[in-house]
């Protein structure tokens, strides 16, 4: 009996609920946005949980001209690119958390020298709580996205393309290997805000510097420092302007700086590695069109070293979802290892196609759509050569429930 009860206690609950979930309270369990929706019913202590699948086909062909196989297909895999379970909320009215792991990177994979690597990474991604009380100031400690790139800060569901561009993951391809500009993820801590009615924000933090799930093996940090303008209003970052709405613009700066100490081997100090990076981002949107540019610039310094080390990378994209939520995008990619060398720089063209199932909860915005299919084709040229040093063409789906 008490069982029959408690079935029609939360029947009724979720009843309510469903009708409450048109109002700004979503009662105490809804479907909303953002997921799944658990909260105390005043919106001060909640739980949105979401899961994010990304299967995909990778076919690799090889464009080495020197190569006897060089039309030979040399990657050819089924693969799961991600494998999200994403929680974030409140506790309280001044207190957020958020985290995320990806059990794809639990997976065997094999790397780009085409070794098999058994030992399963940190599935591990974000683990971040903070104060926003204050809009203008608010803290933040843990791991996630060193607020750096704007590119990189651009999330998951927000990419039009398979990967980012090659300015912030670098290149991997046979013997090739680029770095690219992104800190990755790091642990650490930050204070950020925004003013002037959300038309300029900012984030100031200081991380380790070693990466996600990593501790240091060196002293020293890595800091960090990001400015905003947005003069027509908040600018959410997202490569597909899925709300098709009013012109939005975003200028971004950001400078990092990592320090690291160098000690002899009897422990004396003997100098430091200096890692300076500026960048500089430009983005608008307006009525489905997303143009975005970014510079980046790295001035590396190694103790006991007179020259400096030198890098540079660009990119541009161009996206435009139309009313029936196709979405075309096109993106060029830059990279300069060394300005100092010569016939060194890569040069890598993405064109995809994104269909899109919207939303109906929400347009645009942190998910914006539940399924996603992307055709995703890039190659990638390295000095003077003619021939591309290799195509990749990515076909795939990505659910979000």
């Amino acid at each position: 009996m008490r069982s029959h009860v408690l079935l029609l206690s939360l029947s009724l609950t979720l009843s309510q609920t469903a009708v409450a979930g048109e109002g700004k309270d979503p009662g105490a369990v809804a479907y909303g946005p953002k997921g799944l929706m658990i909260s105390d019913g005043a919106g001060n202590n909640t739980l949105a949980l979401n899961l994010r699948f990304e299967p995909r086909v990778d076919i690799g062909f090889s464009g080495d001209p020197d190569a006897a196989d060089a039309d030979k297909i040399d990657v050819a895999a089924f693969r799961i690119r991600r494998a999200l379970l994403r929680a974030e909320g409140r506790i309280g009215k001044d207190f957020v958390y958020r985290f995320r792991i990806d059990a794809a990177k639990g997976f065997s994979f094999t790397d780009a020298d085409g070794v098999k690597q058994t030992a399963s990474r940190p599935i591990l991604d974000d683990a971040q709580v903070g104060w926003n009380g204050f809009k203008p100031f608010q803290v933040y400690v843990g791991q996630w996205k060193v607020p750096f790139i704007a590119g990189w800060i651009t999330g998951t569901d927000q990419l039009a393309f398979a990967e980012q561009s090659t300015v912030v993951d670098g290149i991997k391809s046979g013997d090739t290997k680029i770095a690219g500009f992104g800190y990755s993820r790091d642990i650490g801590a930050a204070v950020q805000g925004t003013v002037a009615g959300e038309r300029f924000d900012y984030a100031v933090g200081v991380f380790n510097g070693a990466g996600a799930n990593t501790l240091p093996s060196d002293l020293g940090v890595l800091t960090v420092a990001r400015v905003q303008a947005t003069p027509m209003g908040k600018f959410a970052y997202d490569e597909l302007d899925l709300e098709r709405g009013a012109p939005r613009l975003g200028v971004g700066l950001g400078v990092g700086w990592n320090h690291r100490a160098v000690f002899t081997d009897a422990g004396d100090n003997d100098g430091a590695n200096e890692d300076v990076r500026v960048n500089g981002d430009v983005r608008f949107a307006a009525s489905g069109f997303t143009v975005v540019g970014e510079v980046v610039y790295d001035h590396a310094h190694t103790a006991n070293v007179d020259d400096p080390a030198r890098r540079l990378g660009a990119y541009g994209m161009l996206t435009y979802v139309t009313p029936f939520f196709v979405a075309p995008a096109v993106r060029v990619s830059w990279v300069d290892p060394s300005i100092d060398a010569q016939d060194d720089a890569a040069l890598t063209a993405d064109v995809a196609l994104n269909v899109l199932i919207p939303d109906a909860t929400q347009k645009g915005g942190t998910m914006g759509h539940h399924v996603r299919v992307l055709a995703d084709w890039n190659a990638t040229w390295v000095g003077s050569a003619k021939q591309p040093l290799g195509h990749l063409l990515t076909v795939g789906a990505a659910f979000t429930f």
